[in-house]
């Protein structure tokens, strides 16, 4: 296990030290200044106001990574009023780079995307059964544990999904680490553990957060963060999302905020001979049926509309 420096130490413990990246990535900073995971990543969102503070206080976290011989690299970008970090670190040059280079572009299809979420587990360090069950869509559900585990201190811990066959195995080896968490940075870890206890109703919303977070559109693009929290609580309230943006500018046009709610068992089609319309609309502009909705094509979605507004409606919509 690493050594670290009192002064190291008390950068973590204080909470008033590097406040913009919260106690619960500080836990994922010390496993990996102890040599207990590989790397780490994060990226958060602040207001333009906060720039200098996010600046300096980012300086500060490299600095305190760097003589413990770590390797760092973080990115800032600005976007509508708001300054956005990506920070990465890891043990040597070589896991950094493989980090970096499992970020999602564009044109990333479903299978290099699946192959980035995988190789970045392992790089993070999680435990390669989690790993393989998250790829796969096998995690076990927060609400399917038993309502100790969900209680317990570990479980307040613990940053990442598990698998639905070996999570009993990965808690104790996670809980191995928090333990040397806890003798090196009693402060950091006393500070998270007498947080508020979940009650049943938070235990249900933070699997929904996490289901959310889950969720990417045909780009492989996440549900933005501004919009995270309504999606969120409509489905907390058994209010079903198909798709929503969080407010954007688009040269001289704003576009605002917006959430499209449907029944999770609505029919394919609404109307009668919807599909035959969808498709003569998608042959019209060259685009696939199913994204009539889903690229920015005004006139497509506007020769819907017009051809649908006085179609009958199928009895099993009408059901």
């Amino acid at each position: 296990m690493q050594n670290l420096l009192p002064k190291h130490i008390e950068q973590l413990e204080n909470e008033k030290n590097l406040s913009f990246i919260g106690d619960h990535n500080k836990v994922e900073i010390a496993l990996t200044l102890l040599g207990l995971k590989p790397s780490f990543f994060m990226d958060w969102q602040e207001p333009l106001t906060k720039k200098d503070q996010i600046h300096n206080e980012s300086h500060e976290l490299e600095q305190l990574l760097i003589e413990n011989n770590c390797n760092v690299r973080s990115f800032f970008t600005t976007e509508n009023q708001s300054v956005w970090c990506r920070f990465y670190c890891a043990r040597n040059e070589e896991i950094l780079e493989k980090l970096i280079h499992t970020e999602y572009t564009e044109g990333d299809s479903k299978e290099v995307i699946k192959n980035k979420d995988k190789e970045r587990g392992l790089l993070l360090g999680y435990q390669k059964t989690a790993v393989e069950a998250y790829v796969n869509n096998q995690n076990i559900h927060d609400n399917e544990l038993p309502i100790e585990v969900k209680k317990s201190t570990i479980f307040k811990l613990i940053g990442h999904r598990l698998s639905r066959d070996n999570w009993n195995t990965e808690l104790e080896e996670f809980k191995r680490h928090t333990d040397i968490v806890k003798s090196v940075f009693p402060n950091l870890y006393n500070r998270i553990i007498n947080e508020h206890i979940p009650n049943e109703q938070d235990i249900a919303w933070n699997e929904i957060r996490r289901q959310v977070d889950t969720i990417t559109d045909r780009l492989g693009m996440p549900v933005d963060e501004e919009i995270k929290e309504v999606v969120v609580g409509l489905r907390a309230n058994g209010i079903n999302t198909v798709s929503s943006c969080g407010g954007h500018t688009d040269g001289d046009r704003l576009a605002f905020p917006w959430v499209c709610c449907a029944a999770s068992d609505q029919p394919e089609f609404r109307f009668k001979d919807e599909e035959n319309i969808k498709n003569a609309i998608a042959q019209k502009y060259s685009i696939l049926a199913t994204d009539i909705f889903n690229v920015e094509n005004d006139s497509a979605q506007k020769d819907y509309y017009e051809m649908t507004r006085n179609a009958p409606e199928t009895d099993e919509y009408i059901e």
